[in-house]
Order: structure tokens, then sequence, then C-alpha cells
């Protein structure tokens, strides 16, 4: 299994910052900017984890994207990054695929150890399957 991870964010400075600062930490990261890109970057990598802004361009929902991510790797493991995020929100996304919701600006010790935990939930579950 390789450490790559594909990021979604239609805003080219979050993504600059991201592959900063994910790079640094031993990860291999590639960018998408939009649900095509990501969709085909998805399927070009088949990254162990998904780092999605919830809300894309031309109104597209993140969540949406992730759901159809995880029909094609039930095992992906999905992050959100969003700027705003009340109760329901919170409780709907992790109810769903996500396993974290981070706010915007992201903080790069909090996504470390996002990130950190679900790489060693992805290995956890490769042994299972073993």
């Amino acid at each position: 299994m390789t450490r790559d991870i594909l990021c979604v964010d239609d805003d080219l400075g979050v993504r600059e910052i991201l592959v900063e600062f994910i790079g640094r930490w031993g990860y291999n990261i590639e960018c998408a900017s939009n649900v095509a890109e990501a969709v085909e970057m998805f399927d070009a990598m088949n990254p162990f984890l998904v780092i999605t802004d919830l809300k894309l361009q031309n109104h597209v929902d993140g969540a949406t994207l992730a759901d159809r991510l995880h029909r094609k790797d039930p095992l992906c493991i999905f992050i959100a990054i969003t700027g705003l995020v009340d109760a329901f929100d919170l409780g709907y996304l992790l109810g769903a695929v996500f396993t974290d919701v981070l706010n915007k600006p992201v903080r790069s010790d909090i996504l470390r150890k996002a990130i950190d935990y679900a790489w060693e939930k992805r290995q956890r579950w490769e042994q299972l399957l073993m």
C-alpha cells in the first residue's frame, strides 16, 4: 500500500498549503481542483486517503464526491475540510463516509494528527484482509 493522498479543493492557495505540509511528512500528495479531475486522479492513484473541501465550484458537494469515490474503494478514508460547520452538519458528515472534519484554515498540527491516524487505520484494515 502506498502513502498516496488525494486533495480536492477549488482554492489554489489551499492546495498549495496542503502540498507543502503533507509532502514534508513523508506522504505523496496530488491535488485536483474539481470533481472530474478528482475522479480521474482517484482511479489512477488509488489513494489511501482523500481530503476534500465540502464546497466545491459549481455548488458541488464534497460529501457527494466522497460518497461516489467511496463506492469505488470502500477502504479509502475521507477527511472533510470546511470553513463552516454546525452540529447537525458535523453529525451528518461523521455518519457518512468521513472519518474526520477539519476547519479552515487548517492547523498543520491537527492536520498531521488526522492524516497519521488515517494511515494507521488503513494499515490495520489492510492487515484484517490478509
